[in-house]
C-alpha cells in the first residue's frame, strides 16, 4: 500500500518526470497553470517545477484504493470528489508538493500542524473504519 500522503491524485495528470531532481542544473522556471486548464497543457522539461491554481469550486478527484488478504476496496470505484474552498496554489517540484495563499511563496511554517489519524472499531451497528486527514495551516488563515 502506498503512503496516504503522497497525494498521487495530482500526479494522475502525467507529470512524473516534473519529480526528477535536476543534478547541479539551476532550477527551471515554474510552469503556471489553472487547474482547469491542466488538460491543455504542454509537456514540461525534466526537472521543471509545476505551479497550480486552484479556484473555490474546483474539484479533485481524490481516488482510494485498499489492497490486501482480509480486505480490499471496491474496483472501480468512483474518485471522491475534493471541492475547493479557498484559493491556493501548489506547487510540485523535486522537494514534493507546497502550498500558497498568494502564489509566491511557498516555504512557510505552519501555524497549525497537520494530522492523520486511521482507525478502526465496532459498534452495535457494526464495524467501521475511518481515515482523517486535516492539512496543516499556513500563516495569516
Amino acid at each position: 500500500m502506498k503512503p496516504p500522503l503522497r497525494l498521487p491524485l495530482l500526479v494522475s495528470v502525467g507529470l512524473p518526470a516534473i519529480l526528477v531532481a535536476s543534478g547541479c542544473a539551476p532550477e527551471k522556471p515554474a510552469f503556471r497553470v489553472r487547474s482547469a486548464e491542466l488538460s491543455s497543457m504542454p509537456t514540461l522539461a525534466a526537472g521543471q517545477p509545476l505551479v497550480i491554481e486552484f479556484e473555490p469550486g474546483d474539484t479533485i478527484p481524490l481516488t482510494f484504493q485498499l489492497d490486501g488478504p482480509f480486505v480490499r476496496s471496491p474496483e472501480g470505484a468512483e474518485p471522491i470528489a475534493l471541492r475547493v474552498v479557498r484559493h491556493f496554489w501548489l506547487r510540485i517540484d523535486g522537494r514534493g508538493l507546497h502550498s500558497s495563499t498568494d502564489g509566491e511563496h511557498f516555504d512557510w511554517k505552519p501555524v497549525k500542524p497537520g494530522s492523520f489519524r486511521v482507525g478502526v472499531g465496532a459498534t452495535k451497528k457494526g464495524p467501521k473504519a475511518e481515515i482523517v486527514i486535516h492539512t496543516p495551516t499556513p500563516p495569516g488563515l
